[in-house]
Parts: C-alpha cells; sequence; structure tokens
C-alpha cells in the first residue's frame, strides 16, 4: 500500500503574522509536525504543500517535498479541502492512503500517527487523530 502525507501550510495568516512558522520551544511551528510525519516512518512520500517560501525553508532539511500551492489556493477564502484535492490532481503516482496533519498542531506524535494507520481497514477507511484535555484542564474554567 502506498502512503501519502501532506501537510498544508499557506502564508497568509490573517491573526498571527507568520503563524506556521512562528517559534514555538525554540522551533518554527510546522516543524513539530513535519517531525512527527516523518520520524513515524508511515509514508512513501510526504509533501509540503505551500505558497512561502520561508515555510518550506522551515523543513526543507527534512525528508519532504515541496507542492508549490497555487495563488488560488492560498488565499484567506480558499480551503484545505479545494487545496488537497489540486494537489492530489498533480500527482503523477497513485496513493492507497492519502493523509494531512496541520501545522498547526505541534503535540501529535510518530506513535499517534502510527496509531491512527493502524485503525485502517476495508472497514474503516478514515481516522481522526485529535489530543483531549487532561483532567486537569477540564476541571477548569
Amino acid at each position: 500500500m502506498r502512503k501519502l502525507a501532506v501537510i498544508p501550510a499557506r502564508a497568509g495568516s490573517t491573526r498571527l503574522k507568520d503563524k506556521n512558522i512562528y517559534p514555538l520551544g525554540g522551533r518554527p511551528l510546522i516543524r513539530w509536525t513535519a517531525e512527527a510525519v516523518v520520524a513515524s516512518r508511515c509514508f512513501d512520500k510526504i509533501i509540503i504543500s505551500t505558497d512561502s517560501d520561508a515555510i518550506f525553508q522551515a523543513v526543507s532539511d527534512l525528508n519532504v517535498e515541496r507542492h508549490h500551492r497555487p495563488e488560488e489556493h492560498a488565499t484567506v477564502g480558499a480551503t484545505v479541502l479545494n487545496a488537497m484535492v489540486h494537489l492530489m490532481k498533480t500527482q503523477d503516482e497513485d496513493y492507497d492512503i492519502f493523509s494531512y496533519f496541520l501545522p498547526t498542531c505541534p503535540f501529535i506524535t510518530p506513535g499517534d500517527i502510527r496509531a491512527g494507520i493502524a485503525q485502517l481497514s476495508p472497514e474503516v477507511d478514515s481516522c481522526l487523530l485529535y489530543t483531549s484535555p487532561s483532567p486537569r484542564d477540564r476541571t477548569r474554567s
């Protein structure tokens, strides 16, 4: 089975300038997600879909490829879904599994990703990974 992972990261963040490369714990935000996806060793190809050289530069030393996201899929009104459909149509290879990971989810781990992929079967064709708050966080107002 061939597996593709995509991390969509456009440059035009409106509320926090350069959000996807904003430093978190001494590293660009996107790097946390990209490193987890690479370290999971689940994918045949990992693509960073971006319209920004700076965003790709933040992870270019990893085993990732760049998809140059076209302008119409990098606007404030553009959806991740439309950007992903466009990307899939541009691929020369066929993939059995398509996964995408948001760069704004820095707490995902390689183990989380492996566990999600392990859930897939002929009966289960999709999986959503999320982090639930700790019990201590749930008791706060």
